[in-house]
């Protein structure tokens, strides 16, 4: 999916904000989307966000290429998930 979405957005590695999520995995920032418009591989339910939802978006930064996850609230869909986009 090709989609606009708020830059500079941290990806990370984990679909959640908070440690206690991860289950005691470190969270951390894998790269960063630099571009107000960026392609979405897939979507996954994580932890809930300032969207309101769980829904956190799988792509790749502009950085080093790396894949990590943003919160559906950073990227511009009228629903989320959206609609036709696989579950990772």
């Amino acid at each position: 999916m090709n989609c606009g979405n708020y830059a500079p957005s941290g990806l990370l590695n984990h679909p959640c904000t908070e440690p206690s999520a991860t289950r005691g995995n470190r969270i951390s920032q894998v790269d960063t989307p630099r571009t107000t418009y960026s392609w979405f591989k897939c979507y996954v339910r994580g932890e809930k966000h300032s969207g309101g939802n769980n829904v956190w978006y799988y792509t790749n930064g502009d950085d080093h290429g790396a894949y990590g996850y943003i919160p559906a609230s950073r990227v511009f869909t009228d629903v989320d998930p959206a609609p036709g986009l696989p579950y990772c």
